[in-house]
């Protein structure tokens, strides 16, 4: 059980930090430990100080003061360790296809710094894929900011992220192409046979889109599931790889887009 420290960035970018006393507990399901809180003390700048140390100090008479000197001796106490190997693994990935590189040189009109932003929040999110899958919303304000060791992520704001999706889908043609040929050469792939396939992902809401979203056309349709779920909204998942398993390409179809209908158009798209 330890103090726990969390951040939130308001809208004007002031930074309001939080106090919760947690403990880790084994998660079965996601295969590591994650924090439950177990109390919340509230805003740190609301905090009586010293009703906090007369709390530390009656904890301290129950269970004695010997860490506090054994500090004062010059000895370390571990308050905490946060897993690093999965962003470790996935960052020498990326540095090897120059994934960075490949973003970078797309950046266009946007200003240096805004693409550095741009580039780090991208590399957040597929580091938190591979780690353990959470919400763009998550993923910045808890994963970030408790779970990992990522500090080069610290001065990332939530409207990085989506901001970063946006930018990666603009260029998502040209950087799938540009990361699948360092790839292929890396792992030295057999690329005379792609292998196609689709899926269908559903949402929890009534109502499909009506109506394009910008120059996307409407997505989220009733259309066949196949997981089952054909009372909500979908949208068609297209991904190739290689008789490996190594993705090649993906796409995505309107909700209610036949598997066969799909086929030319990634032919085409897959050409050369």
């Amino acid at each position: 059980m330890y103090l726990r420290i969390t951040k939130r960035r308001n809208a004007d970018g002031t930074e309001v930090q939080y106090y919760q006393l947690a403990e880790n507990v084994w998660d079965p399901a996601r295969g590591y430990a994650v924090a439950k809180v177990v109390y919340n003390f509230g805003r740190a700048d609301e905090l009586d100080r010293d009703e906090q140390r007369r709390l530390a100090s009656s904890i301290l008479r129950v269970v004695g003061d010997s860490t506090v000197a054994g500090n004062a001796a010059g000895a370390v106490t571990i308050r905490d360790a946060w897993p690093y190997g999965t962003v470790w693994v996935v960052e020498q990935i990326w540095k090897q296809l120059d994934v960075e590189s490949i973003l970078r040189r797309h950046g266009g009109t946007h200003k240096t710094t805004t693409v550095t932003h741009f580039v780090r929040a991208i590399f957040a999110m597929v580091a938190n894929r591979t780690h353990a899958p959470y919400s763009k919303l998550h993923c910045w304000e808890q994963w970030l900011r408790d779970d990992v060791f990522l500090p080069e992520a610290d001065d990332l704001d939530l409207h990085h992220l989506y901001l970063g999706m946006d930018f990666l889908e603009e260029h998502k043609a040209e950087v799938e192409k540009a990361v699948y040929f360092a790839m292929a050469d890396l792992m030295k792939a057999d690329v005379d046979l792609i292998f196609y396939d689709t899926t269908s992902l559903h949402f929890e809401i009534d109502d499909e889109d009506a109506w394009p979203d910008g120059d996307y056309p409407p997505l989220r349709k009733h259309g066949y599931a196949k997981n089952g779920r054909d009372d909500v909204p979908q949208i068609v998942v297209g991904l190739a790889v290689t008789r490996d398993g190594l993705p090649v390409r993906s796409w995505v179809f309107p909700g209610n887009t036949a598997d066969v209908t799909t086929v030319e158009k990634v032919k085409e798209d897959l050409r050369g």
